[in-house]
């Protein structure tokens, strides 16, 4: 109420036409002359004219806005004035300094100690090397009936073929192939005679060698990547009966006949056929001396592995 009553009393005094036209057209909040033109005229005001005209009055008299650092940088900045350029300076070198000459040291003379003793040599003793003897070394297996023949066949051919290796051995394969069986027999018969021959003399070896000697060829046998010297019949298991009776058999006249008319494997296999079935044939009696000499052996053998061996 009090609002429209302040409006009608502004319009009755004379005002600017654009004055009154703002009146109609504003809201509650008219502008500030008008409100400063109403204080003056009207009698009657409302708190909300007077404090919007309060407010309009001390923006007026409000003092200017401070300026920030960063906006007096810039101006700063702005009115300085240009670097000057520097100019190129040489400078002069300083003056070397001269140094002083250094003054000669005394030295004494070391008196001579004359020369080092030298240092003493490690005498290392390395042990002796036992000696071996030609008759001490083990026998040598004899050569089977190939290479006896393959020695025969060598000695017909002269030096320039023998360098040929493949050539050799060739022609000595396609020569024993040719052979016969009656042919192939004698070697086979000295094959034999020489391997009766070398168990002799290995068994009458290893019962009269010392055993440091054995010991000292397996070493170096050993370190050239060779077999080692092994003694076969000691502490091997006796022979059995049958195998007893077969030595026997060889020897009989059946035997010698199958091997006048066979040889080679066909040979073995025939006489292995024969000594069996002669085995077979034969009393208990007739076995008796065979079996109790195995058992006997065997007993033997039995007593010596269960002593402890110094």
């Amino acid at each position: 109420m009090l609002s429209l009553l302040a409006q009608r009393l502004s319009l009755s005094f004379p005002v600017a036409t654009t004055a009154r036209r703002t009146l109609f057209i504003a809201s509650t909040k008219p502008p500030a002359a008008l409100l400063s033109f109403q204080a003056r005229r009207t009698f009657i005001t409302t708190p909300s004219l007077s404090a919007a005209a309060a407010a309009a009055a001390k923006k007026k008299t409000a003092s200017p806005k401070k300026p920030t650092k960063a906006t007096a940088t810039k101006a700063k900045k702005a009115t300085a004035p240009a670097p000057k350029a520097k100019t190129a300076t040489t400078k002069k070198p300083a003056p070397k300094r001269k140094l002083a000459a250094k003054k000669p040291v005394k030295t004494k003379a070391k008196a001579n100690p004359g020369p080092k003793p030298k240092p003493k040599k490690k005498v290392v003793v390395k042990p002796k090397r036992m000696v071996i003897a030609k008759e001490d070394l083990p026998p040598k297996k004899p050569p089977g009936a190939y290479m006896l023949f393959g020695n025969r066949y060598r000695q017909g051919l002269d030096a320039d073929t023998l360098k040929d290796v493949t050539k050799v051995s060739k022609g000595m394969a396609e020569a024993w192939h040719a052979l016969s069986e009656a042919d192939k027999k004698v070697y086979h018969d000295e094959n034999v005679i020489l391997r009766g021959e070398y168990l002799k003399a290995r068994q009458a070896y290893f019962e009269r060698i010392d055993p440091t000697i054995i010991q000292e060829l397996n070493k170096r046998r050993k370190a050239k990547g060779q077999r080692r010297v092994i003694n076969p019949i000691k502490n091997s298991r006796p022979l059995t009966s049958y195998i007893r009776y077969i030595a026997d058999f060889r020897a009989t006249g059946e035997a010698r006949a199958i091997r006048d008319t066979s040889g080679g494997r066909e040979m073995n296999v025939k006489l292995a056929r024969a000594a069996g079935a002669s085995w077979a044939a034969m009393s208990d009696a007739e076995k008796a001396p065979y079996v109790e000499a195995y058992h006997k052996e065997l007993d033997a053998w039995k007593a010596g592995r269960s002593t402890p061996s110094s």
